[in-house]
């Protein structure tokens, strides 16, 4: 257990763990902070590997950016601090470990964090085989031990940047030694008695002098005297910001979405904040999420021009302000007709496996394509859709910043669209709310909880089993299904479950 320094609280601080939602009752007594860190370069993500927008040093990429945290401390609206000498973080853009977590903070008002970017004197020297197998400053776990000359490497920069045309070099620096902290203190204001995330920004940019930093040397293992690792250190201290600060816990990246795609140069990664609340979710491999990409999606499932008539958009029957639905029994296509069925929710459609109310299609970007050449729906044929796009002065542009060279297809069309669907998340409602201690349930309303979660009725073999925060069951169902026999033997289709 650690011990926060000027409290009689004691707490544990570790590191990476997920939040159970069926225990959520008996954990919104429990208090977390997750620190989010968010590696930049003059506040754009960085992508490892991916030429940064620097032009002072030709070709200059990073590919690796690993650290250590430690000494935690929250200060309190009065001005004394709550501490804890045992909170150790390894972070790493590379293993995308960039998740740090305090549990078990009491429910105080607090007004600025302070960490280390390193480890105190003691800890630095320590024997690194004492700690246990997972811990952060396990050397299998952070590959961070200086072997040679023990004690740790507390924050490690290497890339690659190209200092004459034709010749590639590579730098290396390599921050440690406890005898000058390199202490980070931000105001932040944030209650500590709910679940909190706030995200930090590193610029990275700012440590390296938007990478004149090569110019002087290209390496540094922070031996004495070594004015560079110095300056280096210092800035280390400055580079640091609260970007948010939200109330609520997110996904770990890594659990988010693996990325095995390279992204174009250019193209900018989006983060996706998912709640621990709601299931585990994957993402699509080979279609990653970019803010290129998004805005691109959103664009085309606003654009009536997709249309025969060139005035029915996908916003059109999935309306925002109406749960991505149009609110009709039946939808209306260009021409005026009655549709076949009402229009579904869009919302949580990442945990979905098929799409459509008979589910014949079997991915979001088949999904997409079909309403548009529907007779009852949009009524377009696919090329037609993407002449009226290439005729357009904006769009070749918006679809080379996607996907990071010309052209528009439709096979791109629909990873777009893909893309701006996977967005639309539901964790903000006056339920999401109550979970988050930010909103109280009324009795009638916690009533109605018990009942959602626990009604049967035998007579028409119903059952509703909805233990998910998205409304899906444990069987792989997706949100908002309710499974019964009643609905499997007369086949009902399109019925609205509200």
């Amino acid at each position: 257990m650690a011990r926060f320094c000027g409290s009689s609280l004691k707490n544990w601080l570790g590191f990476g763990v997920a939040l159970g939602w069926l225990a959520f009752a008996a954990r919104l007594s429990g208090q977390e902070l997750r620190l989010e860190i968010e590696p930049e370069w003059e506040g754009s993500p960085i992508v490892l590997g991916q030429t940064l927008p620097t032009g002072r040093i030709g070709g200059m990429s990073l590919s690796r950016v690993d650290g250590l945290l430690s000494r935690l401390a929250l200060q309190r609206a009065d001005g004394s601090w709550l501490e804890s000498d045992r909170w150790h973080v390894y972070f790493s853009a590379e293993k995308r470990r960039l998740t740090a977590r305090a549990d078990g903070l009491p429910a105080e008002e607090f007004q600025a964090i302070r960490f280390q970017v390193g480890l105190d004197a003691e800890t630095d020297a320590s024997d690194p085989q004492e700690w246990p197998a997972d811990h952060p400053l396990n050397p299998s776990v952070c590959d961070l031990h200086w072997g040679w000359r023990s004690g740790y490497v507390f924050l490690a920069l290497e890339g690659h940047w190209t200092p004459a045309e034709g010749k590639s070099s590579g730098f290396s620096y390599h921050l440690a030694g406890a005898e000058k902290p390199m202490t980070v203190e931000l105001p932040v204001t944030f209650s500590g008695g709910r679940p909190t995330t706030i995200r930090l920004g590193m610029d990275v940019a700012k440590i390296l002098v938007a990478g004149d930093a090569v110019r002087e040397s290209s390496s540094t293992h922070s031996r004495k005297g070594d004015s560079l690792a110095a300056a280096l250190k210092d800035r280390v201290t400055r580079s640091f910001r609260v970007k948010t600060v939200q109330t609520d816990l997110y996904q770990t990246v890594d659990l988010v979405q693996s990325q095995t795609k390279a992204l174009p140069a250019g193209v900018t990664p989006l983060r996706l904040s998912i709640s621990e609340r709601l299931p585990k979710v994957k993402l699509p491999e080979d279609n990653p999420l970019t803010v290129e990409g998004v805005e691109l999606g959103r664009r085309l499932f606003n654009e009536p021009r997709l249309s025969r008539n060139n005035a029915q958009s996908c916003a059109s029957c999935h309306d925002p302000a109406k749960a991505f639905t149009d609110g009709q029994g039946h939808s209306l296509g260009t021409s005026g007709q009655a549709g076949r069925r009402n229009a579904m929710s869009l919302v949580n459609l990442a945990w979905a496996r098929e799409f459509f109310w008979d589910g014949r299609a079997k991915s979001l970007r088949e999904q997409v394509l079909l309403p548009i050449q529907d007779a009852h729906e949009m009524n377009e044929t696919l090329q037609g859709a993407l002449a009226k796009l290439e005729a357009d002065r904006q769009y070749p542009a918006h679809f080379k910043a996607a996907f990071g060279t010309a052209g528009i297809t439709t096979n791109r069309m629909a990873l777009a669209l893909e893309q701006f669907l996977l967005t639309l998340l539901s964790q903000e409602s006056k339920f999401d709310r109550a979970a988050r201690k930010l909103a109280q349930l009324t009795p009638q309303e916690q009533q109605g909880l018990q009942l959602f979660i626990t009604e049967y009725d035998p007579a028409r073999g119903l059952t509703q089993r909805r233990s998910g925060a998205d409304g899906g069951d444990r069987d792989g169902n997706g949100p908002g299904q309710i499974q019964s026999a009643d609905v499997a033997e007369r086949g009902v289709d399109g019925a609205v479950y509200a």
